[in-house]
């Protein structure tokens, strides 16, 4: 403990008092400055301080999302999706005999390939009108010519199924839209096998030329 000397008495009195212990004179000691290296290390441990409260919420962070994760990769795999509630579709009604629409029951369908005999056109005439009525204005206008491919169901009478029938390819679309519905009216001598119609896939070109 640092002494000096009474400026009164001139007894030694230490460097803190208030006032000498002997004569009561009072110490004017002036106030000691707190030393560098204090100062330093206060301000060290208080970084030190921000450092581990920062490290520490980091790491709760990462446990916390450590323990989502897991627990989604062990969730079981009916419960990862929402599926919304679906109702049942009503049982569709069946269709009369010759409806358009899916096969009947029991209507095989056949490639051409299959059958014994070929499905004939029977309105040949009416379908040539047809394709003169349904040539797209704005490709005849411009002396445009072309064909498009159609692929469609001959039922067992020989109707077309409007619902098969499928444009394959067209040198231009408003070809295959025209011929799509010139083929829906189409009739024809149905296939058969061993005797007995069945319904088959046929592919029609159907070409589209100016009249002189």
């Amino acid at each position: 403990m640092p002494l000096v000397s009474c400026p009164a008495c001139g007894r030694a009195v230490s460097a803190h008092a208030a006032s000498c212990p002997g004569c009561g004179h009072p110490m004017h000691v002036a106030p000691v400055a707190a030393s560098p290296n204090r100062t330093l290390l206060v301000v060290l441990g208080a970084v030190l301080v921000c450092v581990a409260l920062v490290a520490a919420l980091g790491w709760f962070a990462y446990r916390q999302l450590g323990a989502r994760a897991e627990a989604r990769r062990h969730r079981p795999p009916e419960e990862l999706v929402d599926y919304p509630e679906v109702p049942p579709a009503p049982a569709a009604a069946p269709l009369p005999p010759g409806g358009s629409g899916a096969a009947e029951p029991g209507d095989e369908t056949l490639e051409l390939s299959a059958v014994e005999e070929q499905p004939q056109l029977l309105n040949r005439d009416a379908i040539a009108s047809q394709l003169s009525r349904n040539y797209p204005p704005l490709l005849r206008d411009a002396g445009i010519e072309g064909s498009a491919n159609v692929r469609l169901r001959v039922r067992r009478d020989g109707s077309v199924d409007p619902e098969s029938i499928t444009v394959e390819n067209a040198t231009h679309p408003m070809f295959g839209e025209s011929a799509s519905r010139i083929v829906e009216r189409m009739r024809f001598r149905p296939a058969k096998v061993q005797g007995r119609p069945v319904a088959v896939w046929v592919t029609l070109p159907v070409t589209f030329q100016l009249q002189p």
